[in-house]
């Protein structure tokens, strides 16, 4: 019976050793997991916050072709077109009596969109 006791105690031994050295690897792959992610998340936020500033610059850059292309005439084609043109299929037209009316800067603004954009 004591023979067996000590069979079981070095068999159990063994055994506690395997779950302690497969915690200690998992403990470790859970460490390089979560620093791995930090560095994931870290770069992505990076990333993300330098896209953001990347869209507000070109936001701003965009306002200022507005404010300068208000200042400049419209294009050639609108000048001839009673109304400031809209004569194209392709672009919408405005509804008459929509109650909608666009300020002098307004209409401009919206040329120099279509300007800048489809170069018409």
């Amino acid at each position: 019976m004591e023979v067996h006791k000590a069979a079981l105690s070095e068999e159990l031994d063994g055994f506690r050793k395997e779950v302690q050295n497969q915690n200690a690897a998992l403990s470790n792959d859970l460490m390089e997991f979560r620093v791995q992610a930090q560095e994931n998340y870290n770069t992505l936020t990076t990333q993300l916050s330098e896209l953001v500033d990347y869209i507000n610059r070109g936001g701003d850059s965009k306002k200022e072709e507005i404010k300068s292309s208000s200042r400049r005439p419209p294009p050639p084609h609108d000048q001839t077109i009673p109304g400031g043109g809209g004569g194209s299929r392709s672009e919408p037209s405005m509804k008459r009596g929509s109650g909608s009316s666009l300020s002098g800067r307004g209409r401009s603004r919206q040329r120099g969109f279509r300007y800048w954009i489809t170069g018409e």
